[in-house]
């Protein structure tokens, strides 16, 4: 971890320790969905002036909220910290409203991976459009499904994906699905999984990994297995079993204190490379 990261991630902790937070502006946007849509970005900008880097967080099957829906929720209130305290604008789509869909099957959702694709690639070219943006450094962070949807937007084997994408950060996607498609990437990635993830196996990601690096030595991925870990790995509530996700099976999700720390770590400085 470099230092400027290091003490990125020290200034974001503080901030949240004197309970600091910023106040998002709320920005409707139409989307070329299979069935043509509006959704809200929530567009929290660095207090930096002049072009900035900016970094699109796409949030997992929870939606973007806490419980209760009237704020958004732990993990993308701390990673905005974070992102702020490097200098970076953040913008994150609320793809669902106020709903979850963890419980539901995946091929029975009312917005998919597809919806999503197209809600990224709405916002990258709001983000494009914006003066005070560096439209040469947007890096995407996803989780779980938006992991899954962020690795879909920049498969390059697909008509139509996100180019000039800086990286891409994905904690514990749904490799499995992607694998149903052929794959290639052309922007750097960080996939990080939990070893004993029973939602979004780490095995799956493995062998997309290995696919990908048989396309040659140039490809810009880095998995990172993270021991003794399971989906939500990066969070900060206790391992509980969750019947009914996972396509009905159940799976367990929560945190790692060790895991957490790395993983953030490893998150800053990824971030902190490909937004240089």
């Amino acid at each position: 971890m470099t230092l400027r990261a290091l003490l990125s991630a020290l200034a974001a902790v503080a901030a949240l320790a004197g309970g600091a937070a910023a106040r998002a502006e709320l920005v409707t946007i139409d989307v070329a969905r299979p069935r043509p849509a509006q959704i809200a970005l929530h567009w929290l900008p660095a207090a930096a002036g002049g072009p900035r880097p900016a970094v699109i967080a796409l949030h997992g099957c929870g939606g973007l909220y806490s419980a209760g829906g009237e704020e958004l929720a732990q993990r993308y209130r701390e990673n905005t910290a974070r992102f702020h305290a490097a200098g970076w604008h953040v913008v994150l789509p609320d793809s669902f409203g106020k709903v979850s869909l963890c419980t539901v099957a995946a091929d029975e959702r009312a917005v998919r991976v597809e919806d999503r694709r197209a809600d990224v690639l709405a916002t990258l070219a709001w983000l494009r459009s914006r003066g005070d943006v560096d439209a040469a450094r947007i890096a995407i962070v996803g989780w779980s499904n938006g992991a899954t949807t962020a690795l879909s937007t920049i498969n390059v084997r697909r008509t139509v994906h996100a180019q000039g994408i800086a990286g891409v950060a994905a904690f514990y996607p749904g490799c499995a699905s992607l694998a149903k498609w052929p794959f290639g990437i052309a922007a750097p990635v960080l996939l990080q999984v939990g070893e004993k993830d029973d939602w979004t196996p780490a095995a799956h990601c493995r062998a997309l990994g290995e696919a990908l690096s048989r396309q040659g030595p140039d490809v810009p991925f880095r998995i990172v297995v993270h021991a003794d870990s399971f989906h939500g790995f990066d969070g900060t509530r206790p391992v509980r079993f969750r019947p009914g996700v996972a396509d009905g099976k159940g799976a367990h999700s929560g945190g790692n204190p060790a895991a957490r720390a790395a993983s953030i770590a490893e998150l800053m400085a990824f971030l902190e490379q490909v937004l240089q």
